[in-house]
């Protein structure tokens, strides 16, 4: 009996080498069939697990490896990538990983879990290009085969596993469209400008044209694609588009469209007006003068952000902003000196200002009045510090120094720490040095 179970399992383990060697053999068999096609090297032989398949295809070295075990075929065609060694693109897994890049597009940032250099894969990764990534990344081969793909480390790489023996047509097809997508992916820096700008052009959404836009290389290059962001169907990328050609004629006529779409872009019509002020032309501060004269919700970010080199804006308005209740803490602020910047304005004003505004606010006006005011706004200044009671001391070395800079314009000296000689404030933050004090 023994003798019979040691016969049974010779047997057993003689069959199954005669089917491992079978299966190697056919292994080899469909791979120099798809080898011989394309007259490429095959190396393995046929008593080998492993069979692989080296050959050069236009610019691109291909290797298809193969192997069975575990009763089971597996296949892995590679083809090395200058690309894949700067991106990594692969299945999104269940939780975002902290490199994460998103190219802003969500049916696609949601599947693709990419990381690397940012400018390959939004220049590269167009509309053919998403589609080809998706392919590679996943795919049906038939004959309910499924494979994987992956892009990095230097390489593509597709691989399936099948218990059936690979088909050679679905190794050529797998071939092709990995070929294709290593193509696609190859470019230059020149090239990936003529694709940044395409992608703009034609891109699904504003987001993902916006971020293409923002890896632009060369000055006429992103003034080309400056001019067409001006006719982009969304109003932020319009604002780039005029803020990066100095465009203040259009800048000012999508301020209004900004003000009335301010619950889909709550920040826009600030920054429109802070770029008419560092744009700085007379062109621009004569814009923001004439939004300011309007009175409404845009003059008054034109007022927060109206630089103070500007020519002056008239007093009557001016006086007239100040005696508005609702006007924000920061364009009180700016008022001041603007203000400043007129003779005849009365003191009052000045008093009225200062006491609406908080302390940090109150600080920084004190510092705009330092550089544009005169010995009129000493006193406005030291009023201000007097009716704080409370911890005056902060705010009081603020006016200090706003005090110490108003004099020693005055004085025709860089410093100067002289303050006022008729009021004892130093209790109050140290306002009240005389003039003898701290000067040689």
């Amino acid at each position: 009996m023994i003798a019979g179970v040691g016969l049974l399992v010779a047997a057993s383990g003689y069959l199954e080498f005669a089917s491992r060697r079978r299966h190697k053999k056919a292994l080899r068999d469909r791979i120099m069939t798809f080898a011989a096609k394309r007259r490429w090297t095959v190396t393995g032989g046929a008593k080998d697990a492993r069979i692989a398949v080296r050959g050069q295809s236009g610019r691109h070295t291909v290797e298809v490896n193969a192997r069975h075990a575990l009763k089971a075929f597996e296949v892995a065609v590679v083809v090395p990538s200058a690309a894949a060694a700067h991106i990594t693109i692969r299945r999104e897994g269940l939780l975002s990983r902290p490199d994460d890049i998103r190219l802003g597009i969500q049916a696609f940032d949601s599947t693709v879990h990419m990381a690397g250099h940012e400018r390959i894969l939004l220049a590269r990764l167009c509309e053919l290009g998403r589609r080809m990534v998706r392919g590679h990344l996943s795919r049906a081969l038939g004959n309910d085969v499924h494979g994987n793909g992956t892009i990095g480390d230097g390489e593509l790489r597709f691989s399936w596993r099948s218990m059936a023996l690979p088909d050679p047509l679905a190794i050529e097809a797998v071939v092709e469209s990995t070929l294709a997508l290593a193509e696609h992916l190859h470019a230059d820096t020149a090239d990936d400008n003529e694709r940044l700008l395409r992608n703009i052009a034609e891109g699904p959404n504003a987001l993902y044209r916006r971020r293409c836009f923002d890896w632009l290389v060369g000055q006429q290059v992103r003034a080309k694609a400056a001019a067409s962001l001006l006719s982009d169907d969304d109003l932020e990328n319009q604002f780039i588009g005029a803020l990066t050609l100095g465009r203040v004629a259009d800048l000012d006529a999508r301020l209004d469209r900004a003000h009335a779409e301010a619950e889909r872009y709550p920040t826009l019509m600030a920054r429109m007006v802070s770029a008419l002020a560092k744009i700085g032309t007379p062109l621009a501060h004569a814009a923001l003068e004439r939004r300011i004269k309007e009175e409404g919700a845009i003059g008054v970010e034109a007022l927060a952000t109206f630089p103070l080199d500007a020519a002056p804006l008239p007093l009557g308005l001016l006086v007239r902003l100040a005696a508005t209740p609702t006007l924000p803490q920061s364009a009180r602020t700016r008022l001041i000196p603007l203000l400043a910047a007129h003779d005849a304005a009365p003191p009052a004003h000045f008093d009225t200002l200062l006491a609406n505004l908080d302390d940090t606010h109150a600080a920084h006006a004190f510092e705009a009045l330092g550089q544009v005011g005169t010995a009129d706004h000493v006193g406005c200044i030291q009023r201000r510090v007097e009716g704080r009671i409370i911890n005056p001391r902060e705010l009081g070395t603020a006016g200090r120094e706003a005090i110490a800079r108003i004099q020693a314009r005055a004085r025709g000296v860089t410093g100067g720490l002289a303050l006022s000689a008729t009021r004892d404030l130093s209790a109050l933050g140290g306002l009240g040095l005389t003039d003898s004090e701290g000067v040689d």
